[in-house]
């Protein structure tokens, strides 16, 4: 969602953007046991006057019970409620996700985005790093300018893929928040999101967020956040870190 926040400072000019961001969750996630995550990633994006591309390249450790895997939206799922003998530790490349947008409304006030995303199974399911199965999804993102405020609304739906030995299920998913800009440079915010659960019986991932943002100029931003899950189908915590760089045309 803080990507839609990042839409609305870029200028009209067309712009590549390099980022990488860095994230820490721990849940248990309906099991007895703690699985932590770390995960790295490195992000490339085009912003045209309407266009968007964007290709995402994660790279994971997760530490926990052997049963549990990075899930379609990076993470943990597990196909058993029974907590697993002793601690795994697997790390590695996760796979790739690529997405299209187009911005359907945009001006100084609001900007109306349609986005398409696949996520390619190419790292090692065996390992946890993945379920092994392509998954496509697509959303809708709002948000609306009003003086220093800037309400926010995403939605969406993710077609999963199907693993031999997880019964994922394909789900809804939303989330809406609001930013004020603080200062020129500054600003900060918070939101709410949820998605449907992913497995048969379990709860849905509800989680809080706060966030900030500092723009050290036109070039570099700085991203912050940490969040808190409302369900056992969320991480307990999950905190992150970006930084991102501009490249004007």
């Amino acid at each position: 969602m803080l990507g839609s926040l990042r839409a609305a400072a870029v200028s009209a000019a067309d712009a590549w953007q390099v980022g990488i961001s860095l994230a820490q969750s721990t849940g248990n996630y309906g099991r007895t046991s703690t699985t932590d995550l770390s995960a790295a990633t490195t992000t490339l994006r085009y912003r045209g006057q309407r266009l968007l591309w964007q290709l995402r390249l994660p790279a994971y450790s997760i530490s926990g019970p052997a049963a549990v895997a990075i899930g379609p939206d990076g993470l943990p799922v597990g196909n058993s409620s029974a907590g697993a003998a002793g601690t795994v530790t697997r790390s590695g490349m996760g796979d790739p996700a690529m997405t299209v947008g187009y911005e359907l409304i945009r001006s100084r006030q609001q900007i109306l985005e349609l986005r398409a995303s696949a996520k390619l199974a190419m790292t090692s399911a065996a390992r946890g790093l993945g379920t092994g199965r392509n998954d496509y999804w697509m959303e809708a993102r709002y948000l609306r300018l009003v003086g220093r405020w800037t309400p926010f609304l995403d939605a969406g739906y993710r077609f999963n893929g199907r693993p031999a030995n997880v019964a994922l299920r394909d789900c809804p998913f939303a989330s809406a928040g609001l930013s004020y800009r603080v200062t020129r440079q500054w600003s900060a915010g918070g939101y709410a999101s949820w998605r449907a659960p992913v497995l048969t019986g379990r709860t849905s991932n509800e989680q809080v967020a706060l966030f900030g943002r500092y723009a050290a100029n036109a070039r570099w931003h700085i991203d912050a956040y940490a969040a808190h899950g409302l369900t056992t189908g969320s991480p307990t915590w999950m905190g992150g870190l970006a930084f991102e760089r501009s490249f004007s045309q």
